[in-house]
């Protein structure tokens, strides 16, 4: 009988504290919701990259052009450079893997999106776990037709076919990013 009692003290005792340790270590999954600030940032980066996308009345006419016109709105990289130094202030796109005739459209590009820093994130210490600044990653495809951009579409975004963010600009980071679902930004 007094190992029963003894049981049923230490089951609760012992849930308390692995709750508590979860929490603690910043456990965070990649469906959590984002801080509204942090989301409003990657919506702002990713809305940039949209409009060049969207723009009719620019012309063309191959997929370097396309490119091209994306930097004013992406810094480009080449997984042989550094990474680029992200705003803490704003969100920041980035433009890495082009493939000019790649996927099912006539190019595509890999697009890894981040927030500026949370500027509510400023206690520090092991009992905060919400991130400092979040991150996306997906691929872009579009398709070329005569001397205009016709479409184009996010993919590998979800399951077995979702990428995985280049380790060198996760790190550029810091220890405190924590990754977030493409879907999550939309709207």
């Amino acid at each position: 009988m007094m190992n029963a009692v003894r049981l049923i003290v230490r089951t609760p005792v012992a849930l308390v504290a692995l709750v508590g340790v979860a929490w603690m270590s910043g456990c965070s999954r990649a469906s959590d919701p984002v801080e509204p600030a942090l989301w409003r940032q990657v919506d702002a980066a990713e809305n940039h990259v949209y409009a060049v996308l969207a723009d009719p009345s620019a012309g063309t006419t191959t997929p370097e052009e396309l490119l091209d016109r994306l930097s004013a709105a992406a810094v480009r990289w080449d997984a042989g450079d550094a990474p680029p130094a992200f705003s803490e202030s704003v969100g920041t796109a980035v433009i890495y893997n082009e493939h000019p005739e790649g996927g099912r459209g006539d190019s595509a590009f890999d697009l890894f999106v981040t927030s500026g820093v949370d500027e509510h994130f400023s206690i520090p210490g092991w009992l905060d776990s919400r991130p400092a600044r979040v991150y996306t990653c997906y691929r872009i495809e579009v398709s070329l037709e005569g001397e205009s951009l016709s479409g184009h579409s996010r993919t590998h975004d979800y399951g077995d076919d979702q990428l995985v963010c280049p380790s060198e600009l996760v790190g550029a980071l810091g220890d405190r990013a924590q990754f977030r679902e493409p879907w999550l930004f939309d709207g």
